[in-house]
């Protein structure tokens, strides 16, 4: 009895660290996160109300005859653009709310086939206003890739916090754009993800500790040391590997390897 409370105790532990790890990420973005859906919202609404006005003085002028069907045709042409735009926005703001949902999921025993590549773009959507104004982003994806199975949500939390590693060790001038490259293809019987960026690099001396819980070179207050740790749980729980490859002043690469769903349903 002693060793089954144990071994709850310790999953309880390890959810609890996990779900402290997203909150913690979910705080870094909601700032971000909040400007990406205002965006498209604004011009929403903008649309709407623009073409609601229209409609209106449009009825009115038909009713009293100063304008015809075939007067309005222009206007029917530019009403379709703008709800086009419209759909566009509320699609933008559902991919990035299903996203998030994936993101915040805390059912941890749900696993399911899955794509790299969907789950690395999924990321990328949640973090990219913290990348857009600071790096230039390189997708190099090997097409026709073997399905993986396990959590995406998981898996999704651990490239958000490669990302969000990389743009932060880039820390060049304002106005200085970084690099980005993200290299997605077949390995043995899997999938490699691998994330170069364009930083600093990892001093030499902090090599053999970036994987310990609590360790973290960021100011106080901006990381919990908990991220990398975290990552690598994650991956080794679905029988792949996280490696960092870094050398001082010639940034750092992240290399996420994954097993191929062999299962034949």
């Amino acid at each position: 009895m002693s060793q089954l409370i144990e071994e709850f105790e310790d999953v309880a532990q390890r959810e609890l660290i996990l779900q402290r790890d997203r909150l913690a990420t979910l705080g870094t973005l909601s700032a971000g996160l909040a400007h990406e859906i205002n965006n498209p919202l604004a011009y929403l609404l903008a649309n709407l109300r623009f073409l609601s006005r229209e409609i209106f003085d449009l009825k009115t002028q038909l009713e009293t005859g100063r304008k015809s069907l075939a007067d309005a045709e222009p206007l029917f042409e530019e009403w379709t653009k703008l709800l086009s735009e419209s759909v566009e926005g509320l699609q933008q703001i559902g991919r990035l709310a299903k996203d998030m949902q994936g993101f915040a999921r805390s059912n941890s025993n749900q696993e399911e086939r899955f794509e790299m590549q969907e789950v690395i773009e999924s990321a990328l959507r949640i973090v990219w206003h913290e990348l857009k104004n600071r790096v230039l982003l390189k997708k190099n994806f090997e097409r026709l890739l073997p399905r993986l199975w396990g959590n995406p949500s998981q898996i999704q939390q651990v490239f958000i916090n490669l990302l969000i590693n990389a743009v932060q060790a880039i820390n060049l001038p304002t106005g200085v754009l970084g690099k980005i490259e993200i290299v997605l293809s077949r390995k043995e019987n899997g999938v490699l993800a691998v994330i170069q960026d364009n930083g600093p690099g990892i001093p030499a001396e902090h090599m053999d500790k970036l994987f310990d819980p609590f360790f973290t070179t960021k100011a106080f207050g901006k990381g919990t040391g908990l991220g990398l740790y975290i990552c690598k749980q994650l991956v080794v729980r679905h029988g792949g590997y996280l490696r960092l490859e870094s050398n001082s002043g010639q940034g750092t690469q992240a290399h996420v390897w994954l097993p191929a769903h062999t299962a034949v349903n």
